[in-house]
């Protein structure tokens, strides 16, 4: 849990807020996608983009041996 608020705190702050509001306060994408005026499409790939990045930053700095 260590590594990824580390890792949050390097998305862009769209990327952190996008995270927030499915994570944090639970809304579905659908909702999301109104609220931001985007298509649930865009929302969803934007979401598996991000996940994909806090993975790849959470692997990365588990075998780079950093401290927790």
């Amino acid at each position: 849990l260590d590594r990824l608020d580390e890792c949050l705190e390097k998305l862009a702050p769209a990327a952190r807020n996008l995270c927030d509001l499915r994570y944090r306060d639970e809304l579905s994408i659908d909702l999301i996608a109104q609220q931001l005026g985007k298509t649930t499409a865009s929302v969803a790939k934007t979401l598996q983009r991000v996940r994909e990045q806090l993975r790849g930053c959470i692997e990365s700095r588990g075998l780079s041996g950093e401290p927790l």
